[in-house]
């Protein structure tokens, strides 16, 4: 560094690591360059897309950072056998301990993650919205965008309302449910939801529907680009490390990309609740504990058989595959994903106005018991039913969920699926014919039952699916079908007659 520059005097010979991290914390903190994050001090970087995100400060960094805030200087014996103060070059054992003391703790602003726009927080009584830079109020790294426009809330609800206008909802309550996605992540992040968010589960009937893409609009809105977590087939690395290292990262929206099959996750599932620092064990690095209160957590699959507890923890929004004729809308910026992100100022607008509106009328939570996340769930209820005018947030949720988390359940509604798809709604199938259905259909296997089973021990399994899918009743629905169960009567091949069970698939 140049002469200008403060002495830093490094410890030893009467000097503690005390009262060198002290100066020279109180030096770097101001310039927020480095940040203090679940126990460790992180910088930010970018990525090859330019997306920002957080990565661990190492000693060797320090080396030459450090030198930057002031002249590294430690006593050293002359050769008069005096103690002099002389240019030194920082070691890593100096460095490791400096950046391990508490001061550090103390004197750097503490991040708890990044978004790539303002964020709305109430300051005694007031919203304010806090611009680009260190927020120290909401606690989180601010890395771009411009402050929106305040927007009339009639415009702001219409807007909004129209961004969802090409999906196909299963019902109003998932089109509400998608709507909540969109402001979700301005409450959290103002400090105005405290208490825990759902994973937003994105579904769909069939491949190429855009359930993914509706989940990265709500990214869009706040400026970010999602981490992307794909579901792996053996490699290096599991589901939950990928994870654990997207959070290290910081970056607020995380996507699980197209899940198929049953998602076990106690990683996930503890993360969703944590209400304090959560550990996330990184390769190379060691345990880093972050914030759960600055991500957001979405799932996209066509059909995911999650646990109980996973699915207390999450909000359910069903779309359906258009027909192949259906035009998607186009704008002068390209599909809708470009179109919000060349207007994202003007979007996040809308979510603050709509913000602006709850809170003008005091906060009114509704009285929704029925979703583990009370506060989440009362406070979008009332949103979309008062503001956004969009229905009952939770309407038929829970029995959806129920469905989700059944594995009988989850296997009829793919078997259901591919009977539309296949044309053959009010056709009444046999054990047989499912069974044929199910060999012919890749990912169809019938649950718990052994490959290469005999055919008759097969169809056996499928009446004992059936049996628990129905319970007593005779008709059940599962999303837009109903599944009936019947019997109708056949001769044998060189017998009599005989009474077979029949399945029967319809919309409803």
């Amino acid at each position: 560094g140049g002469s200008d520059l403060p002495i830093i005097e490094l410890p030893g010979n009467g000097i503690t690591y005390t009262a060198c991290a002290r100066k020279l914390f109180s030096l770097i903190g101001p310039t927020k360059t480095l940040f203090n994050r679940g126990g460790v001090v992180q910088r930010l970087a970018t990525d090859d897309k330019g997306h920002p995100f957080l990565v661990g400060f190492s000693a060797d960094e320090a080396k030459s950072c450090f030198e930057k805030f002031g002249r590294l200087k430690a006593y050293r014996k002359s050769e008069g056998n005096e103690l002099v103060l002389k240019d030194v070059l920082l070691s890593n054992e100096i460095a490791t301990g400096l950046l391990s003391s508490e001061e550090r703790r103390e004197l750097l602003p503490t991040v708890k993650g990044l978004i790539g726009c303002p964020v709305l927080r109430e300051i005694d009584g007031a919203l304010h919205v806090a611009g680009k830079g260190y927020d120290s109020r909401s606690g989180y790294l601010i890395t771009g965008g411009e402050l929106p426009p305040e927007v009339p809330i009639g415009e702001a609800v219409a807007r909004l309302g129209a961004l969802l206008d090409d999906f196909d909802f299963e019902t109003p309550g998932d089109r509400a449910r998608a709507l909540a996605g969109f402001i979700t992540p301005a409450l959290k992040m103002g400090g105005f939801i405290r208490a825990s968010v759902p994973c937003e589960l994105g579904e769909a009937n069939d491949s190429q529907s855009g359930k993914t893409f509706r989940l990265e609009l709500n990214a869009e809105i706040y400026a970010e680009a999602p981490s992307m977590v794909s579901l792996k087939k053996g490699g290096v690395g599991s589901v939950d490390e990928t994870f654990s290292t997207a959070l290290v990262k910081g970056r607020a929206f995380i996507i699980f990309d197209n899940w198929r099959g049953p998602l076990d996750s106690p990683h996930m599932e503890a993360f969703l609740t944590a209400s304090g620092n959560f550990p996330c064990r990184i390769p190379h690095v060691g345990t880093i504990e972050v914030q759960p209160e600055g991500f957001f957590i979405g799932l996209s699959s066509n059909g995911v058989e999650i646990t109980r507890d996973f699915a207390n923890r999450s909000s359910l929004v069903r779309i359906r595959k258009h027909d192949p004729s259906f035009e998607f809308r186009s704008f002068p910026e390209g599909n809708l994903k470009y179109h919000v992100r060349a207007n994202q100022p003007f979007y996040l607008g809308c979510v603050h106005a709509v913000i602006r509106e709850w809170a003008r009328r005091g906060k009114p939570l509704t009285s929704e018991a029925t979703h583990s996340f009370r506060e989440w769930s009362r406070t979008l209820d009332y949103i979309t039913q008062h503001i956004l005018g969009a229905g009952p947030l939770m309407d038929g949720h829970r029995q959806l969920l129920d469905q989700r988390s059944s594995p009988d359940l989850v296997w009829a509604r793919a078997l259901l699926l591919e009977i539309e798809k296949e044309g053959r709604l009010g056709e009444g199938l046999t054990a047989s014919n499912i069974l044929e259905l199910c060999e012919e259909v890749e990912g169809l296997e019938i649950p718990n039952l052994a490959p290469n089973a005999d055919p008759q021990k097969a169809k056996i399994k499928i009446g004992r699916i059936m049996g628990k899918v129905f319970g007593d009743l005779q008709t059940v629905t599962i999303d837009s079908l109903t599944f009936s169960r019947g019997h109708r009567e056949v001769n044998r091949t060189g017998g009599g007659p005989e009474i077979l069970k029949t399945y029967t698939a319809d919309k409803i």
